[in-house]
């Protein structure tokens, strides 16, 4: 496998480090609207024990 040089492909673009950040964002805020009610769950059943370990 050959590593890329590191001046920009213009065959190959890719989204910049900031257009990640939003996209990793979102996806965060939709998980977390949706998975609301496991998530509080979770934190109900393991707070104590990670409580605890710390």
């Amino acid at each position: 496998m050959r590593l890329r040089a590191c001046h920009p492909d213009p065959l190959h673009p890719v989204a910049s480090p900031v257009a990640h950040t939003f996209a990793g964002f979102w996806t965060f805020l939709l998980f977390t609207a949706r998975f609301k009610g496991r998530l509080v769950t979770a934190c109900r059943q393991y707070l104590p024990q990670l409580l605890l370990l710390v």
